[in-house]
């Protein structure tokens, strides 16, 4: 990193408050996920050890967030559980840019701006005609208010007749 992407993102941060917070969590969550294997306090609870002398023991000295149903330290199991929230996020965040960025650059070649994206848009469509048929239903403020009780009716009705008591 450069002086200047580090004087930008000092920039940014005093300019939001929360954008500062956010970051600061998402820091800690890393550190925690990065060295959490060494900071806790029972690493065989993590390997599926079994303790039911200690199973659902409140929180205390020995237990920061207490006991599960078998014995496990919760604490633990919150630790080692961040790294693999964080791997989660990752892939999901590299999958959906691996999907998106081919499609903007479509999107952007087809057409250009509003129409690269209709073109997408229109595409997509033919492919999910009853995706499509199910959502138009609802597609404007006046369907969704009208609709909404009609479908409930039908469905109370079909109800009724299913189970006349």
């Amino acid at each position: 990193m450069t002086a200047a992407t580090l004087r930008h993102a000092g920039w940014i941060l005093r300019g939001n408050p929360l954008t500062a917070v956010a970051a600061a969590g998402v820091f800690l969550l890393t550190l925690i996920a990065i060295f959490g294997p060494w900071i806790v306090p029972y690493p065989d609870d993590a390997r599926g050890a079994v303790h039911l002398d200690q199973k659902l023991r409140p929180p205390g000295a020995a237990h920061w967030f207490g006991t599960d149903e078998v014995g496990n330290d919760v604490y633990t199991r919150v630790v080692l559980g961040a790294r693999v929230s964080l791997q989660i996020g990752l892939i999901i965040t590299v999958v959906a840019a691996l999907i998106g960025v081919p499609l903007g650059i479509v999107a952007g070649y087809v057409g250009g701006g509003r129409a690269g994206l209709d073109a997408l848009e229109r595409g997509s469509r033919k492919a999910s005609k009853p995706a499509r048929h199910a959502s138009a239903s609802y597609s404007s403020p006046a369907s969704m208010i009208i609709g909404v009780p009609r479908r409930c009716g039908m469905l109370r009705t079909l109800d009724t007749i299913s189970n006349p008591c």
